[in-house]
């Protein structure tokens, strides 16, 4: 089971559902890296991630995310891609990141 990413309106409804995979998160802090991503590092512990981003904050995981790929295996760019678009919706106001 992976974490779940709930897009939210300004109306505080829900517009979209993406799963982060537990090989893409995998990847994605397999090294050190990732700690230099202040957005990103909020997700770094797979079992208790729950969290939230305004708008502005979305737009910051994304840039942490779009600077990540260098450091994680090409297989997962695509995966990474997905997310960042996912989370770049123009509808989007909000979102929440958490496990099952």
């Amino acid at each position: 089971m992976g974490l779940d990413v709930v897009l939210y309106d300004k109306n505080k409804k829900v517009i979209g559902l993406f799963e982060i995979s537990e090989d893409l998160h995998k990847a994605l802090f397999q090294n050190n890296n990732w700690r230099s991503y202040l957005y990103l590092r909020k997700v770094s512990d797979y079992y208790t991630s729950d969290v939230r981003y305004s708008k502005k904050e979305i737009a910051i995981l994304s840039q942490d995310l779009e600077r990540m790929k260098i450091f994680v295996p090409s297989e997962f760019h695509s995966g990474m891609d997905k997310l960042i678009q996912f989370i770049s919706n123009s509808l989007g106001e909000s979102i929440r990141i958490a496990g099952d």
